[in-house]
């Protein structure tokens, strides 16, 4: 990010709502103005569904009892074309932001992290799963 290029995210938790601003600290130098906030997870998955975008610049949720923390990542684009990002990690519980070290895109998630990714099979894919996972092994004889 450029010395130039700066946005501040807020939060605020209440009644178990978690509510994030993000602010252009920006505005008035031209062509540096934000025009749109990109959100995803910090390893580039969707945001989880709980997560609504009310605004360019919010994000708010009913936090699940199970979300302790959220890594996001935000990035600022702004008008010039240009963009910024911040990785952060939010503590669901208290609304605290902590910076993340950005992850590199050619790191591929662990199965276990992929699999895990909030999506539940019927209990159709899950037979369709299981069968295919223990298909018998073949040798070089067969």
């Amino acid at each position: 990010m450029g010395a130039e290029t700066r946005f501040v995210i807020e939060s605020l938790v209440r009644d178990g709502v978690l509510i994030l601003t993000f602010d252009d600290r920006n505005s008035g130098r031209s062509g540096s103005e934000v025009v749109d906030y990109r959100v995803t997870r910090a390893d580039g998955r969707a945001l989880p569904g709980w997560l609504e975008r009310p605004a360019v610049d919010q994000l708010t949720g009913r936090r699940p009892v199970d979300a302790e923390t959220i890594d996001l990542k935000v990035t600022a684009i702004m008008a010039d074309g240009t963009e910024a990002s911040q990785s952060v990690r939010i503590q669901g519980p208290t609304g605290e932001i902590q910076p993340l070290k950005d992850r590199r895109a050619d790191v591929i998630p662990l199965f276990k992290d992929q699999f895990a990714s909030g999506k539940h099979l019927s209990d159709n894919e899950a037979a369709e799963l299981a069968a295919l996972l223990t298909l018998p092994i073949m040798t070089a004889a067969e």
